[in-house]
C-alpha cells in the first residue's frame, strides 16, 4: 500500500469516527442542546458548571419559567416543590455571582422566567471571576465530542452501574443529605463556632457587588419577580459575628428595591429553627428536614405575590 492510499484510508476513517461521534452525541442529547425537548427530563452526570451551562441554552427555557440561584446552600433544594412555577435550581456549588449571571443571561436570550429566587450567602459576593475556565462557548461545541464528553458518559456510567446511583434526587443533582446522613452537624457547628473570631469580617467584593446589581436590573427590565432570602445560619457562630454580617447585609440590602420581595431567615423569628441542629447535615447546608421547612416558607411567598 502506498502512503497516498494508506493516507487517505486514515483520512476518511478518522473522518468517519468523527461523524459517527458527532451524530452519537446529537442523538443521545445529553444537556438538551438540540431540538425540541420540552418535557424531557435530564440528569446531571457531569462537571455541575459545565452541565448547568449547557443546560442554560434550551432545555432550561423550554421547560421552566422560574430559578433557584444561589451556591452550595441552595443547591440540595428540589425545586418540583415550590408551587405556582417550573423552577430550576440552578445554584452552583461555591458559586460566584458571575456565574449564575451567565446562567440567567442564557436563559433570558432563549425564554422568559416569571420568577427568580436568589439565595443571598457571602460567598457569592467575595470574588468577581469564575471559578472555573469552562463556562465558555467553546463547551457548547465541546458536548459533540471532546475529552470531556468521554469523562461524561464514564462518570454516567459508574453512577448508574456502580452503586451511586441512590445519591441522585429527581431533578438530577447530587445530593448532600443523602452523602452527609448520620454526620454529627451539632459537633460541626460547635467546631466552627469555637474557631471564629468574633465580629469576623465578611469580604464583599466590589465588582462582584455590581455584577449582582446588574443582574437584578435585567430581572426587573424583563420583568421578573425577583425573591430574595438570607440563607439561616446557625446560631451558635451567628452570635459571633452578627454585628459583620449585619453590615452585609445592610449592603445587600441596597441592591434590591420595593417591587422585590427580601426576607431573612436570620431573625428572631426563625431562632428556633437556627438552634435546631437537626436542620442541618453539616455547619451550614441544610437537611431534608431544614429544607422542607425553607421551602414551605418560601412557597408562602411565591404563593402570596405570583
Amino acid at each position: 500500500m502506498t502512503f497516498k492510499a494508506f493516507f487517505t484510508r486514515a483520512l476518511f476513517l478518522s473522518l468517519g469516527i468523527i461523524v459517527l461521534m458527532v451524530s452519537f452525541n446529537i442523538y443521545m442529547n445529553e444537556y438538551g442542546l438540540f431540538g425540541d425537548v420540552k418535557g424531557k427530563s435530564i440528569k446531571i452526570y457531569g462537571d455541575e458548571r459545565t452541565s448547568k451551562y449547557l443546560l442554560s441554552f434550551n432545555y432550561i427555557p423550554s421547560n421552566f419559567d422560574g430559578l433557584l440561584i444561589g451556591s452550595s446552600v441552595s443547591d440540595n433544594i428540589d425545586p418540583k416543590e415550590f408551587v405556582g412555577r417550573r423552577i430550576y435550581n440552578a445554584s452552583i456549588n461555591g458559586a460566584a455571582v458571575a456565574e449564575l449571571k451567565i446562567l440567567v443571561d442564557n436563559v433570558l436570550a432563549k425564554g422568559d422566567l416569571k420568577c427568580v429566587i436568589v439565595s443571598l450567602y457571602p460567598i457569592l459576593t467575595e470574588g468577581d471571576e469564575k471559578r472555573t475556565s469552562r463556562m465558555v462557548s467553546q463547551e457548547y461545541w465541546s458536548s459533540l465530542g471532546s475529552i470531556g464528553t468521554l469523562d461524561f458518559y464514564r462518570t454516567k456510567i459508574l453512577i448508574r452501574y456502580g452503586g451511586m446511583y441512590d445519591y441522585f434526587n429527581d431533578y438530577g443533582r447530587y445530593n448532600y443529605n443523602l452523602r452527609k446522613a448520620g454526620r454529627d452537624s451539632m459537633g460541626l457547628i460547635q467546631q466552627k463556632a469555637a474557631r471564629m473570631e468574633p465580629n469576623e469580617a465578611i469580604t464583599v467584593n466590589d465588582r462582584a457587588y455590581k455584577e449582582l446589581d446588574a443582574l437584578l436590573k435585567t430581572l426587573r427590565a424583563k420583568g421578573t419577580k425577583i425573591f430574595a432570602y438570607y440563607h439561616p445560619i446557625p446560631q451558635d457562630y451567628f452570635v459571633l459575628y452578627e454585628k459583620s454580617y449585619r453590615s452585609y447585609q445592610k449592603r445587600m440590602n441596597a441592591l434590591f428595591d420595593s417591587t422585590d420581595v427580601l426576607w431573612d431567615y436570620n431573625t428572631a423569628e426563625f431562632t428556633d429553627f437556627r438552634k435546631d441542629y437537626t436542620n442541618y447535615c453539616d455547619d451550614i447546608h441544610l437537611s431534608r428536614k431544614g429544607i422542607d421547612t425553607v421551602t414551605r416558607h418560601i412557597n408562602t411567598k411565591l404563593s402570596s405575590h405570583l
